[in-house]
């Protein structure tokens, strides 16, 4: 946010000028963008809710389902499949925000 009132935009999400295809893809497309942030709660609910003892580890636990069902196998899939974009896009997001600091810093001190 605070990269996003450096270089004058008016929201994080404006992404015009983005050189990378799937930040333009995830902003751009707000159903594919609702599809990553729904996958991401939903997985982490779902993990919760299959974990049979708290000291279960993660591994286990998504080993565990995949291999109860098929239909348990395809939903873990989509859902990481929609949590890993978006948790991608959570780093592009976060370097271009550094990157974008850094520049406004260097031609300040100029």
């Amino acid at each position: 946010m605070y990269s996003t009132f450096l270089v004058g935009k008016t929201s994080h999400k404006d992404v015009k000028d983005s050189s990378s295809w799937l930040f333009r893809l995830y902003y751009g497309n707000r159903m594919f963008m609702g599809y990553c942030c729904v996958s991401c709660e939903v997985l982490y609910i779902t993990l919760f809710l299959l974990a049979r003892k708290e000291t279960e580890s993660l591994i286990d636990v998504l080993v565990n389902t995949a291999t109860a069902s098929w239909i348990y196998l395809i939903l873990l899939a989509l859902l990481l499949f929609g949590w890993a974009i978006k948790q991608f896009v959570n780093v592009i997001q976060m370097k271009t925000a550094a990157d974008a600091c850094v520049l406004y810093d260097m031609n300040k001190k100029q």
